[in-house]
């Protein structure tokens, strides 16, 4: 009993996220003459296709301290269909000294009931299933691969500390000969990264989350620090949206300036920060669908090193899940934006110039010089020490 973790499926889903907050309180929330004494070992939660905010302990949304914490959720969910559970991702907090990761992974193809074996394709009861398009739902059997690599992977990663499976969350590509064949976008941060920026200390744009940081735009067609706008409401959780048009502006970047602030980077230290996209009016398989930019990096010398965002990965446009048949297409939005992570290593970035130190990191930049215009949503800008 001191490695355990909830798994639960739908409304399961956020029940274990109540547990797991309870377990820790002393009492419950909407009348604490009762009183409780749990202090089990939950290490580890798992979210499949889960909701969000329909329990609010005192009526707060729910905060998770020193919990491992995977969401999985399908980009054609017919029952939660906005990606409700990448709320609660946000809301997970890890402390100093701590080994804790979180993970969401979405997934093209995926409904909300072919993650177990009984619920199956039809996400609906009665005549209702008759307007939903199952023609785009991937086969039962590959989204049941799926969940079967990705919990796999992350109870082993998490309850047996086989810590090798964390790059499974760090870039799925790691999996690629596992996993079926479809398109995921997937989130991950740990409690080894020093947090910069994440959009949610004030309302003050120039000011970062990290104490004596500041950020500053050029050329820029937008810049906005916002609640993200899903499928059908904006989140609980903020990003900045930034905009650009070469062809109008100039290069745009967005720099993110640490000279005054208290950071420690190094060889072996990775810049990590998350990506969406924003636009809405941009079709999957069109030409500007993929974006690329540059990552530019200076110490205190001014050296600078670049590289370009898709040596990592391009950034995906929203995936589009229509879930409805015609004449009903236009009564469901089809699209929202998820956030994918990228990992840029220091020593890569000194590979590109060798006389860039680390050590002395001053500015980071997101260069919007490779893609003519667009929008993307940023969040979660920090520096990860990739050693421990």
């Amino acid at each position: 009993m001191s490695r355990i973790a909830l798994i639960g499926h739908s409304r399961g889903a956020e029940g274990i996220a109540t547990a797991a907050a309870f377990n820790k309180m002393s009492a419950y929330p909407e009348d604490a003459t009762q009183k409780f004494d749990y202090g089990y070992d939950i290490r580890s939660l798992i979210a499949i296709a889960g909701t969000d905010g329909l329990y609010k302990p005192a009526g707060k949304p729910l905060v998770l301290e020193d919990v491992n914490y995977l969401a999985l959720h399908g980009a054609h969910d017919m029952d939660v269909s906005s990606f409700r559970t990448a709320s609660q991702f946000h809301r997970i907090r890890f402390t100093e000294d701590t080994d804790y990761f979180k993970s969401s992974v979405y997934i093209y193809g995926a409904n909300h009931g072919q993650f177990n074996t009984e619920w199956g394709r039809h996400d609906s009861i009665g005549l209702s299933n008759n307007v939903f398009n199952m023609a785009q739902l991937m086969p039962e059997e590959d989204q049941l691969e799926a969940a079967k690599v990705l919990i796999s992977s992350f109870l082993d990663a998490t309850l047996k500390e086989e810590h090798e499976l964390r790059g499974v969350f760090q870039d799925l590509g790691y999996a690629r000969d596992w996993l079926p064949d479809t398109m995921y976008i997937s989130n991950y941060w740990d409690s080894n990264t020093t947090l910069i920026g994440n959009f949610e200390e004030d309302a003050d744009p120039g000011t970062t989350t990290l104490p004596g940081g500041k950020f500053a735009g050029e050329n820029l067609t937008l810049w906005s620090e916002e609640k993200v706008n899903m499928k059908f409401s904006p989140d609980l959780y903020s990003a900045v949206q930034l905009g650009w048009d070469s062809s109008t502006k100039g290069i745009a970047r967005f720099t993110v300036q640490l000279e005054d602030a208290d950071l420690t980077a190094g060889e072996n230290t990775a810049i990590v920060f998350s990506l969406a996209d924003s636009r809405l009016d941009i079709a999957m398989d069109g030409e500007e669908a993929l974006v690329d930019l540059t990552i530019a990096v200076k110490d205190r010398q001014d050296n600078e090193a670049v590289m370009l965002l898709s040596s990592q990965s391009y950034l995906l446009p929203m995936l589009e899940g229509n879930i409805l048949k015609l004449p009903f297409t236009s009564l469901n939005p089809t699209k929202e934006p998820v956030f994918q992570n990228y990992s840029i290593a220091m020593s890569d970035l000194q590979k590109n110039n060798p006389v860039f130190e680390p050590a002395k990191l001053k500015e980071i930049s997101f260069v919007f010089d490779q893609t003519q215009a667009g929008s993307v949503y940023l969040k979660d800008i920090g520096i990860r020490n990739d050693e421990l």
